[in-house]
């Protein structure tokens, strides 16, 4: 596992939706980094309400304090205007169980939901009123959000 790559993918399309892909196991400083970065791109949406649609098939969450990491920084996601966070992962149980324990808790304002399958979130996302057109998708999936080769 030593040289299994372990990193992100995060775009901000025009639609106030944040993709993100994770993927391999981090460690405290590459999970704070990535908080960092998400911030960072965040700020762009300013006062109006945005999302998250993330891929979470190949990301490994095992390490209790990568887990605290995280967990904070979905705190400060909703705080920061974010009202929707759809993941997918794959037929794996784990990871979709795991993802929901570092949620933050649904409220009027914001709501959280992991899917086996890409399709399914992207739909709970365009239901929450989040509009995903098919080139972003597209070039989403084609490679500029995924897992390095």
């Amino acid at each position: 596992m030593t040289n299994d790559i372990a990193g992100w993918r995060m775009k901000v399309v025009a639609d106030n939706i944040l993709f993100v892909v994770g993927y391999g196991v981090w460690d405290s400083a590459k999970a704070q980094v990535f908080c960092d970065e998400c911030r960072e791109l965040s700020t762009g949406f300013g006062e109006e309400p945005w999302a998250v649609l993330g891929d979470a098939t190949d990301w490994i969450l095992d390490d209790v304090k990568v887990q605290d990491i995280i967990k904070k920084q979905n705190r400060w996601v909703v705080s920061a205007g974010c009202r929707a966070g759809c993941f997918y992962t794959g037929p794996g149980a784990l990871n979709r169980l795991l993802l929901y324990r570092l949620a933050e808790p649904d409220s009027d304002s914001y709501r959280f939901r992991v899917y086996p399958d890409r399709m399914r979130a992207v739909q709970a996302l365009m239901d929450a009123g989040f509009s995903i057109t098919d080139p972003q998708l597209n070039r989403f999936f084609r490679g500029e959000g995924s897992r390095p080769a």
